[in-house]
């Protein structure tokens, strides 16, 4: 988990494992009791009837053989009933094991920030490094941030104009910065993010529609969500003249292209 104290979420992360365990509890002990009758009374009414009709052929061939087996056709009824509890519980736990397997082998969060260092390093060739996440003192590094830095000379290009005179096509340079935060799962990341706006000065973000969810808030800076990852897409081109309008375009075209390159439903 984060570094960051949250009462509320954590509050909720010990409570809701309670009534789930209860309610999970309570629907094995009810099948554990009704399932053997659900299942031995049919059986138990086909040997009834193939004990009757045993008894019609030993009355009418008298052989004693087949008569001496319908005890078992009673036995197999109530061992069915056994096998089949054992078998509903076996499929219980093969479940709960399934929905482990498949959280441990979804994408970690270096995979995702790999990902997108690979896709920046192929599209614009951005010179890039890495941060550690700010951390109390004598303690490592959270797990669960990665902070990544681009910077570039000519992230784009503008036809200057002054007083009527074209300057030519002039580069800009950028500085941009990239938080992904992993929660444990994508209702957690929606619940932190929701959390975030409510407690801070921003009032009113604007919607986007990049990943999963997104907003532009403070400007230029952008925050969306990409499964159970948010990503914090905040920097700035250095230019003297429209940099707000520029920044804006800017930073939305790169937020849509970082949500692309981030395959987090793997």
């Amino acid at each position: 988990m984060p570094w960051t104290f949250d009462a509320k979420f954590m509050a909720f992360r010990l409570l809701v494992s309670v009534p789930h365990s209860l309610f999970v509890t309570l629907l094995y002990l009810r099948l554990r009791r009704m399932i053997p009758f659900a299942v031995a009374h049919p059986l138990r009414d086909v040997a009834q009837t193939r004990r009757s009709q045993n008894e019609t052929e030993c009355r009418r061939w008298r052989n004693q053989r087949l008569c001496a087996t319908k005890p078992a056709a009673t036995r197999l009824a109530l061992m069915s009933g056994k096998y089949f509890q054992l078998v509903a519980l076996l499929c219980l736990l093969l479940g709960h094991a399934y929905t482990v397997a498949a959280q441990s082998s979804s994408v970690t969060l270096n995979e995702i920030s790999q990902q997108v260092q690979n896709y920046i390093q192929k599209t614009r060739k951005w010179k890039h490094w890495l941060a550690d996440p700010p951390t109390p003192p004598g303690s490592k590094p959270s797990p669960d941030v990665s902070i990544n830095f681009w910077s570039s000379e000519q992230c784009l290009t503008v036809d200057l104009r002054v007083d009527g005179k074209a300057l030519g096509t002039h580069p800009v340079p950028c500085r941009i910065k990239l938080a992904i935060d992993q929660s444990p799962s994508e209702i957690a990341a929606r619940n932190r993010l929701s959390e975030f706006f409510t407690s801070s000065r921003e009032s009113n973000p604007t919607p986007l529609a990049i990943g999963d969810k997104a907003y532009l808030w403070n400007g230029s800076h952008i925050v969306f969500l990409k499964g159970r990852f948010t990503f914090w897409l905040s920097g700035s081109v250095d230019l003297r003249v429209g940099d707000l309008l520029i920044n804006r375009d800017f930073m939305e075209k790169l937020a849509r292209d970082i949500a692309t390159a981030a395959n987090a439903n793997e």
